[in-house]
């Protein structure tokens, strides 16, 4: 799993907006939950659907993700 080492932001992002469910927790595993909430929650963008998968995952109010709120601010 070392591939996980170069880039990491990029390459969980990628996975959690194309990986399964395992590939998912596969990089929980290598990372631990806090680093990859901590890199979900800087990302500028997740589908809709990831976030809520993310937000519902870690248990951290879907608020609180960057691509959520830069999301509201440009609709308003």
């Amino acid at each position: 799993m070392q591939e996980y080492d170069n880039y990491p932001e990029f390459r969980t992002r990628k996975v959690f907006e194309y990986g399964t469910l395992q590939d998912v927790l596969s990089v929980v595993k290598y990372f631990g939950k806090q680093k990859v909430s901590e890199i979900l929650i800087n990302t500028t963008y997740l589908p809709e659907k990831k976030l809520h998968f993310a937000s519902d995952f870690f248990k951290i109010d879907k608020n609180k993700f960057k691509c959520y709120t830069n999301k509201r601010q440009r609709s308003s």
